[in-house]
């Protein structure tokens, strides 16, 4: 194959994993839609084309979105950690994060992968940028159980923000 059509491949499994519905799975039978699930759907399919990418993290705080007062009275971590992709083309990386799904769009930035340079748009506004090696360290260690593990903690909060995204979608239609 060659690099232009992996890229239109890469291209369009971005979107065909940024537009599964944003859910963060609250028992081992959910499939993993939120950010840490969507980087490695996307980063394992990149890889598998051969294409340069990595994981990258950032601490951020869900207050920063416009949130219903009832899901952020949840318990939730303070900062939150944010799970995103870069993609190296022509010696420049740019960011791809499938977090938020199309339908999300009134609520949430949605990134796009226009041509043939992604738009670079985060799903966060990041408080702290981690380098790529303490990124790349951290999702080495991490595992779906530990991932869910944490989930469970702040069950409740996670609860709350699944379902309000679910009213947000069902108005979105």
């Amino acid at each position: 194959m060659s690099r232009s059509s992996d890229l239109k491949r890469a291209q369009d499994y971005f979107k065909e994993v940024r537009d599964k519905p944003y859910r963060v799975p609250l028992s081992v039978s959910d499939a993993d839609h939120s950010c840490f699930g969507k980087s490695i759907l996307l980063k394992t399919f990149l890889d598998n084309l051969e294409l340069i990418a990595r994981y990258r993290l950032c601490d951020f705080l869900w207050s920063d979105f416009n949130l219903p007062s009832h899901v952020l009275a949840c318990s939730h971590d303070k900062p939150a950690l944010h799970v995103f992709v870069e993609i190296q083309l022509n010696s420049q990386w740019f960011v791809l994060d499938p977090t938020w799904d199309k339908n999300l769009k009134s609520l949430l930035p949605i990134s796009e992968w226009k041509e043939n340079e992604p738009e670079g748009t985060l799903a966060v506004n990041p408080i702290k940028l981690h380098s790529p090696k303490m990124s790349l360290t951290f999702m080495k260690a991490k595992t779906s159980e530990t991932v869910m593990n944490q989930n469970l903690t702040h069950n409740n909060f996670y609860l709350a923000l699944n379902q309000h995204f679910e009213s947000v979608r069902k108005t979105s239609l």
